[in-house]
């Protein structure tokens, strides 16, 4: 802790940072207008010096206006131009007087007229950047054989589509998925993404340097990146959509409609589907990822709660298909977009989804890190109904791009049920879970322009969440202990909720070469846990094994960021924070000022791509789990408790980015390091019995980990071939406590290798191909645990004819147990101007019914059998219109 009190340390900050203002400006001001007087928006004006150097650019409003700052040149005259999409260049010679720092040049620009041979030579590319759009011509792409738009997303070089439907492009998670241009499902995208026909996509359009807010656009060289998906001409201004059915054996089903309208003022989209084909509605409704571009951009975290008791969830992560996945999912989901008027819009979103899922799997848990390995064995039976409800209200307000308003509400509740009946070591053991979790928030932003090129942002947040857990619990293994009968139950009630507020107002002052942000950020945290143990006559409760616990937290903030251009190839940036942590239990608390610095630089534009290197120091806050005073039910045969030590987890991160890349972005090679070294970490102290676990956390002087991801992307025109290849390397180490009273080291290790590709050749039959080698270690007290998965799949698209579409699926797994082969084929038969098409459906023609996996993770190595979905046929009839 520094003896330094808050006052001293805000204004020897201050008296640090300062606010650099350049001095010798000049400002140019102008319109730029076709030759029918109308204005042109986003069209691009830049200044260049005599000798080819650029000295500042900007981008026209929606009046047609743009404001450039720069500071006054070593020269007498400068060139000033602008040009649009479809637009001749024009260019203007700018003449400085002396003493006059402010001028306005005004362009009009003449129609482009391209002739024939050039008309003919756009039709046919595939890929073509326009400005800082990189746009996808669809058909040039894709097979006849996708459905949806993520199915077409797949097939994009450059685009990847994670297992849980997150989207990434150019090795970065999208900040949007729009439809002509507008934002209708905001994080929830894989609404849209996955229900969204495949047949009304014309383009699909990656938008570098994306930035929502026009107010922060005209400042900020933002490094986001979104997807615009552009429609058919079609499908605009008129209601499009569609409604089918399909049956097959195994008595699969699958009913689904959408239903949509695409026009300047009102957008809308609506969809609903029914299925049992092994999918879960859940995983459309979870908010995507949000990641942390710049100072101005929102948290849109949630106050999540993290549930003592869990059920887990055993489908495999290792599938990217659900083979394992016996459930029935309905949703249904709507968004709309209206332009109240040019300044004023709102956005709707609602939803409401539901799974029944039923598994059957058995496991075996080997402890063979202690001196006498303990074995447990499982065999179980779930069968849960989960739900999800919610939606968002989101307005925007924005005042001729001088001041932004974003307000958004969310909401969302979610009940879940289950009911399993385990054979755990010979014993049967019965659960019930009844659990409701209920979440709002709200965030406000506001964004006002001051002057030219400087930014006051403010951003309020508050919400709160609440989660109730009802558990009945048959244990052979805990009645014993309570001297209770084998038929009988114990209960345990648990009541926790979180509420959060805060906010965070940041001033931005930039020149042509400066950026100078100074911030002020306060946030504060309650969470209150609540538990009570019952025995089957639900009234002698267990004090022992019960927690209240009222967990507090508030940060305040102040910190200065700068960032330097030296030239337009050397780039130097840092900052200071200065921060101070108050955290307080019922039994402890403890508070701490930090200095966190951070430092870094960047070299661009050096025709061998761009290289960083930053060194950057942060804290993380602990869970409130870590510090439940008594132990709780964690699990049918677990119990869990905290400590009473509050400690702020500090960690030194050393980032290293490499990425070279083509103006189009298909021939790219990116690495990334980071290695963080941190003053500790919260780790468990765990007790293992024949047929009960005690786990108890702890923190621990180390917490070291590095993490590198190497990645090639190319597409070859020439050979209409595009591949990915790469490595993703994880390896950490910690001190955790097994069966003993001291302290010992754990190593952890996993290896990821993946090759995929596709060909876009003009033959009937192309291929999609995947390899993956995924090695799990962990080194304990000596003892080496392995594991190791391979994966390979192989997929076919063959046109058949102009109406007919067939595609063969081939997964091969070769694991430590056995290997597996699972084949697909879809036959799609679309007639030539009819509304209706057909899919037939062979799934898992070789008819694998049982699938084992070994795993390794801290303590144990595990070994999963579960079911599989058996073969069937399926027979779908769809109606576009």
């Amino acid at each position: 802790m520094m003896n330094v009190n808050l006052r001293q340390f805000f204004v020897i900050f201050f008296l640090l940072s300062g606010i650099m203002v350049s001095k010798g400006q000049i400002h140019i001001s102008g319109s730029v207008k076709d030759s029918l007087n109308k204005p042109i928006e986003k069209a691009s004006v830049v200044v260049v010096h005599p000798n080819g150097n650029i000295l500042a650019y900007n981008y026209t409003n929606s009046k047609g206006e743009f404001s450039i700052e720069l500071n006054a040149p070593s020269t007498t005259s400068v060139t000033i131009s602008a040009q649009s999409l479809g637009f001749i260049k024009k260019a203007e010679t700018l003449s400085f007087i002396p003493a006059q720092k402010s001028y306005e040049v005004s362009f009009v620009l003449q129609d482009k007229v391209e002739n024939l041979k050039e008309i003919v030579l756009k039709a046919d590319e595939k890929i073509k950047r326009e400005g800082n759009k990189i746009v996808y011509k669809v058909d040039a792409f894709t097979s006849g054989n996708e459905q949806t738009v993520e199915e077409v997303l797949k097939t994009l070089p450059g685009i990847e589509v994670l297992k849980n439907g997150t989207i990434k492009a150019h090795g970065r998670n999208i900040d949007k998925l729009l439809i002509e241009g507008e934002d209708m499902f905001d994080k929830n995208y894989t609404m849209l993404s996955k229900n969204l026909d495949a047949k009304v996509l014309s383009n699909v359009e990656i938008l570098e340097g994306f930035e929502d807010n026009p107010v922060l656009a005209k400042v900020l060289n933002s490094n986001k990146v979104a997807i615009n998906l552009v429609l058919k001409e079609e499908f605009k201004n008129i209601w499009f959509g569609n409604a089918g059915m399909g049956f097959g054996t195994e008595d699969r089903v699958k009913l689904a409609s959408n239903l949509g309208l695409i026009r300047k003022k009102i957008k809308f989209f609506n969809f609903n589907n029914y299925t049992n084909l092994g999918q879960f509605a859940k995983e459309q409704v979870v908010t995507g990822k949000v990641e942390i571009n710049n100072v101005f951009d929102e948290k849109k975290e949630l106050p999540e709660i993290n549930p003592i008791y869990e059920v887990p969830d055993y489908q495999l992560s290792f599938f990217k298909d659900n083979e394992d996945v016996f459930n029935k999912a309905f949703i249904n989901a709507l968004s709309f977009v209206k332009s109240i008027k040019p300044s004023l819009r709102v956005r709707g979103t609602g939803y409401f989804s539901n799974d029944i899922g039923k598994q059957l799997v058995s496991s075996k848990t080997v402890f063979n890190t202690l001196a006498s390995p303990i074995t447990y064995t499982e065999s179980k039976k779930l069968t849960g109904n989960e739900s999800t409800m919610g939606g968002e209200i989101e307005l925007k307000y924005n005042d001729e791009e001088k001041s932004y308003l974003k307000n958004v509400f969310i909401f969302k509740h979610a009940p879940v049920q289950t009911d399993q009946h385990i054979i755990f070591n010979d014993s049967l053991v019965k659960e019930r879970q009844h659990q409701k979790s209920t979440t709002f928030f709200n965030h406000l932003d506001y964004s006002i322009l001051l002057g030219n090129r400087n930014i006051l942002h403010n951003y309020f947040y508050f919400g709160g969440n609440y989660l109730h857990q009802n558990i009945d619990l048959n244990s052979p293994g805990i009645n014993e202990i309570f001297s209770q009968a084998e038929n009988e139950f114990v209960n345990t009630k648990s009541m926790d909720n979180a509420t959060v507020f805060g906010g965070k107002s940041s001033v931005l002052i930039t020149t042509t070469k400066l950026e100078n942000n100074i911030e002020l950020e306060y946030e504060k945290h309650v969470e209150k846990r609540a538990s009570k143990f019952l025995l089957d006559d639900s009234e002698t409760r267990i004090d022992s094994l019960e927690n209240h616990l009222k967990y507090y937290r508030q940060t305040l903030q102040v910190n200065n960021k700068l960032n330097y251009k030296l030239s337009n190839k050397v780039e130097v940036f840092g900052g200071l924070a200065m921060v101070y942590l108050d955290a307080r239990t019922n039994y402890s608390a403890e508070n701490h000022f930090f200095l966190n610095p951070k430092i870094g630089f960047r070299l661009r534009n050096l025709g061998i791509g761009t290289f960083s290197l930053q060194y950057t120091r942060d804290y993380v806050w602990p869970y409130s789990d870590f510090f439940l005073e008594n132990y709780q039910l964690s699990g049918y045969q677990s119990f869990v408790k905290g400590t009473n030590e509050i400690k702020f987890i500090h960690r030194n991160k050393y980032r290293l980015a490499y990425d070279l890349s083509n103006n189009l972005h298909t021939q790219s090679f990116s690495v990334r390091l980071l290695y963080t070294k941190a003053n500790g970490r919260y780790s468990t102290d765990n007790s293992i019995l024949d047929n009960l676990s005690f786990t108890a956390f702890q923190f621990v002087n180390t917490g070291d980990s590095f993490v590198a991801k190497i990645d090639l992307t190319s597409y070859f025109k020439e050979l209409n071939l595009s591949t990915r290849l790469g490595t993703l390397q994880n390896l950490s180490t910690t001190l955790i406590s097994i069966n003993a009273n001291q302290l010992e080291k754990l190593n952890l290790n996993t290896a990821t290798y993946f090759l995929s590709g596709r060909t876009y050749f003009n033959i009937p039959v192309n291929f999609d191909f995947n390899f993956n080698l995924i090695n799990n270690k962990t080194v304990y007290k000596n003892t080496e645990s392995k594991s190791t998965w391979k994966s390979m799949a192989v997929e076919a698209n063959i046109t058949l004819s102009k109406v007919v579409t067939a595609q063969v699926n081939s997964k091969f797994y070769y694991l430590t147990q056995d290997n597996y082969n699972f084949v697909n084929v879809h036959v799609n038969h679309t007639p030539e101007k009819s509304k209706l098409s057909y899919q037939l459906i062979l799934n898992n023609i070789m008819n694998e019914n049982r699938f084992t996996l070994d795993n390794v993770n801290e303590i144990s190595t595990y070994q999963q059998t579960t079911r599989l979905l058996p073969r069937y046929i399926f027979a779908a009839i769809k109606y576009r219109f």
